[in-house]
């Protein structure tokens, strides 16, 4: 359900056929770290897609059930669902190493060190799943950024996607619903062992 002003482009480390109406482009890895490549295009959406005006991102089980999501953009220039059972990067931080999602060593350091920057508790936390931007300057600049605090810790980016935005002064808009029961997007296969964890 979408009109003709968007295009569907799918990055890909290896050749795969076009269904259209998705473009595939393929992009070269600067790592073995299948993940972190992940995220890497996923934040620095400003530098593959460098004339956008707007870059909805969305993990690759997600079919949309509507069109128009540039209505979610009411008075900021990113927009994605809040996290359906958190709202604390450091609770976050405990429940990924409880499963494992990352080095225990990396996520305590990065907690520590946003600690010790002052970033408090409980103030909020988001599903990075969907995410939509407007291509500002200052959207660029947060995805550098951003990027940077991956790059050096956790590759969970929602715990420091939060930190970033209250760094850079920048809002959100919220998403409506819940990231894994929406009437605007659906799970067409699970995602993680139950399909309904983050």
């Amino acid at each position: 359900m979408w009109d003709g002003a968007w295009k569907h482009v799918c990055l890909s480390d290896s050749p795969i056929p076009e269904t259209p109406p998705w473009e595939i482009r393929l992009v070269t890895p600067k790592s073995d770290d299948t993940r972190r490549e992940a995220r890497r295009l996923k934040v620095l959406s400003h530098r593959y897609f460098p004339k956008a005006e707007y870059i909805l991102f969305h993990d690759g089980n997600i079919r949309f059930n509507m069109d128009r999501p540039l209505r979610w953009l009411k008075q900021h220039d990113m927009a994605l669902c809040a996290h359906p059972e958190r709202d604390c990067i450091y609770e976050e931080a405990e429940i990924c190493i409880k499963s494992r999602k990352d080095n225990e060593g990396i996520i305590r350091a990065q907690m520590a060190r946003y600690k010790e920057g002052g970033y408090p508790e409980n103030a909020g936390l988001v599903a990075t799943t969907v995410l939509l931007r407007r291509h500002t300057e200052a959207v660029r600049r947060f995805n550098e950024r951003w990027w940077e605090e991956i790059s050096k810790g956790s590759v969970r980016d929602q715990l420091s996607f939060n930190y970033v935005c209250r760094e850079f002064g920048m809002g959100y808009d919220i998403i409506p619903g819940h990231v894994f029961h929406n009437q605007r997007f659906e799970y067409f296969f699970p995602h993680g062992q139950d399909g309904r964890k983050l």
